[in-house]
């Protein structure tokens, strides 16, 4: 019997990831495409490049080559928009309003190094942290309620619309979440003082306070 309960929790798991991949996939091929994207690939930038001129320039011919004609027409054409999009000092100002984020923006800054498209990196990091926080979820449900039950519960959680929302948009949000819950978890369950509050700082240098026009 206890081989078949093993072997029940181990089905029900594999079950749960590849619908979560399978979600993931789905999330990929269509993300939001937010206005904010621009604001933190110019912060990214602006690890390795301290003139504003250029970061402007890269970031919207990152855009331009990344981006769908129609996206890319809808984020730089009418008002406010089509300033930053013209002029240097606007879009340096604009950026003002993202700067506290510098994990999120760091990780960007360090997968553009590695090679990885920018903009597309935007989004790759929440939908990453969903993937993460969704197995989180399941870690901690399954010591009380079972494996089986646990990895059920994480799949639903992870379906929550506010989450599947903040995995498809380039945003902090959701890195903040997943380092917020992993800090409660580490805290929580395991009693590491030490590595909660490491991981709520991390969340504090990730979280989104405002959002762009």
């Amino acid at each position: 019997m206890r081989w078949k309960k093993s072997w029940t929790g181990a089905l029900v798991v594999a079950l749960c990831a590849l619908l979560l991949l399978r979600s993931a996939r789905q999330l990929a091929a269509a993300p939001a495409l937010n206005y904010d994207l621009l604001g933190y690939v110019g912060l990214a930038l602006e690890w390795s490049e301290s003139d504003p001129a250029v970061v402007h320039e890269s970031t919207y011919a990152a855009a331009r080559a990344e981006l769908p004609t129609a996206v890319f027409q809808e984020l730089t054409g009418g008002g406010v928009r089509a300033v930053r999009a013209r002029e240097v000092l606007a879009f340096s100002e604009h950026l003002a309003f993202f700067r506290a984020r510098v994990l999120y923006t760091g990780l960007l800054a360090a997968l553009g190094a590695a090679g990885a498209p920018l903009v597309a990196a935007t989004w790759w990091i929440p939908l990453a942290a969903w993937l993460l926080a969704a197995g989180l979820f399941g870690l901690w449900l399954a010591r009380p309620l079972g494996v089986v039950l646990g990895a059920l519960l994480a799949l639903g959680l992870a379906h929550l619309p506010a989450l599947l929302k903040q995995a498809s948009y380039s945003t902090p949000d959701g890195l903040a979440l997943l380092l917020v819950c992993l800090g409660a978890y580490l805290m929580l369950e395991r009693r590491r003082l030490g590595l909660a509050s490491a991981a709520l700082l991390a969340a504090r240098a990730a979280y989104r306070t405002g959002a762009g026009l």
